[in-house]
């Protein structure tokens, strides 16, 4: 579509197995894959038009902190884009019982449900950091297809995506002589 497209990731291991599945479709060859954080890149003072960031913030120390950082890297009026598990009973259930210990899709222990945020305090994270969330869906999974798609159920996997706000500079009343 001819986007610039920067891959980020902290694990070498991850950046590798990306870059080499990205060299095999002419379509995604061109994406720049970096073994870095979000942080690392705020410090570059790197900005981008989007900001993608999947199934990551239930992984870190500080969800403000690193909305914080993704504000940063988002230019005034673009896009940001989180998607993550919620801390709900289905959730667990689904996403922690049968992904990492019925049907094992993922490693035993990877997701903690302290850790997972609900649609609501994804919200007041994103407004936090100047990001204003304009929609959110739901992610679904069908097994007799063995496809996702989405939904208007944001109870298990969602989806939010925000503008980043503009600063106005805050102008300090003239005193009248």
């Amino acid at each position: 579509m001819g986007a610039t497209v920067t891959g980020i990731d902290a694990v070498d291991k991850n950046i590798k197995i990306a870059s080499v599945h990205a060299a095999s479709d002419p379509s995604t060859a061109s994406i720049e894959y970096c073994c870095t954080t979000a942080e690392d890149l705020v410090k570059e003072n790197k900005q981008f038009d989007a900001v993608i960031s999947l199934e990551v913030i239930e992984h870190v120390a500080d969800p403000l902190g690193f909305c914080e950082s993704l504000s940063a890297l988002t230019v005034p009026n673009g896009a940001t884009v989180i998607s993550t598990i919620s801390r709900s009973m289905r959730a667990y259930a689904t996403a922690i019982v049968a992904a990492e210990y019925i049907l094992n899709w993922l490693p035993k222990g990877t997701h903690h449900w302290s850790k997972l945020i609900t649609p609501e305090e994804l919200v007041l994270i994103l407004e936090r950091a100047s990001i204003s969330v304009q929609e959110m869906a739901g992610f679904v999974y069908n097994p007799l297809r063995g496809e996702w798609s989405l939904s208007d159920d944001i109870s298990v996997n969602y989806i939010a995506y925000g503008i980043k706000k503009v600063e106005t500079p805050s102008v300090e009343p003239q005193s009248q002589v």
